[in-house]
């Protein structure tokens, strides 16, 4: 039985989804610098704010520029703190790039990188939103592939110029093999951002067995089951 969207989407004009998307990313970004805003006030007053709990160290700096989550404050302290040598990146699961780990990178800090997702639909959104920016979209590749055990470090060289060194970030998200692509890696970058699965519990190494074209919606669970631990990938990483 069709749905009310898919009947919307059959009978309204291309063009009204469009401005629909548009408002849905304007109101996401008024949200997101109301965000900052708030982040921003224990720092300016530390002597009322209370200490971060537990080790949560990265809170003071999150920021949001295009991830939704404050990805992009942390992202730059760190690399305030490690430096930086290729200023090259990867971003395996990048959707449609509009709001990913690497974006404000790529765009805003003159980046250079790939970006990986096996979603065909999003990574063509993605092209046509990099066209819109030339001299960003020279600066990026924009692949739809899965990324693999196999095939990673090839992408990693790709993405850091193939001058024998890999990228100064490797950003990994792909709701599935993450564990067996991490653990394939075999170039140490300055920065790794992998997501883990918190429904796995915070010190098991587990892990979906490798699957290939692995999609999670497919297993029961409502989509829980997929990724890694997060003792799994940092056993991985070490």
């Amino acid at each position: 039985m069709p749905t009310a969207g898919s009947l919307a989407r059959r009978f309204l004009p291309k063009r009204v989804f469009r401005l629909g998307r548009e408002f849905v990313r304007l109101q996401r970004r008024v949200f997101m610098q109301d965000e900052n805003t708030l982040r921003a006030l224990p720092a300016a007053y530390p002597d009322v704010a209370a200490p971060p709990e537990g080790n949560d160290i990265l809170l003071p700096f999150e920021r949001s520029v295009l991830s939704p989550g404050g990805e992009d404050g942390i992202l730059l302290e760190l690399f305030a703190q490690v430096g930086t040598s290729t200023r090259t990146f990867i971003d395996i699961g990048c959707a449609n790039a509009k709001d990913s780990n690497c974006s404000c990178l790529l765009i805003h800090f003159a980046w250079r990188g790939v970006m990986v997702d096996a979603n065909a639909a999003a990574v063509e959104s993605g092209r046509r939103y990099l066209a819109t920016q030339p001299e960003v979209q020279q600066r990026v590749q924009l692949l739809a592939n899965p990324a693999t055990p196999e095939n990673v470090n090839d992408l990693l060289d790709q993405a850091g110029g193939g001058g024998g060194e890999g990228p100064d970030l490797v950003s990994l998200d792909i709701d599935g093999n993450d564990y067996h692509v991490f653990a394939a890696i075999k170039r140490a970058p300055r920065v790794a951002v992998v997501e883990y699965s918190s429904s796995l519990g915070p010190t098991a190494r587990l892990t979906i067995p490798y699957t290939e074209n692995f999609y999670r919606h497919d297993h029961p669970g409502i989509g829980w089951y997929h990724g890694a631990a997060l003792a799994a990938l940092t056993a991985a990483a070490e």
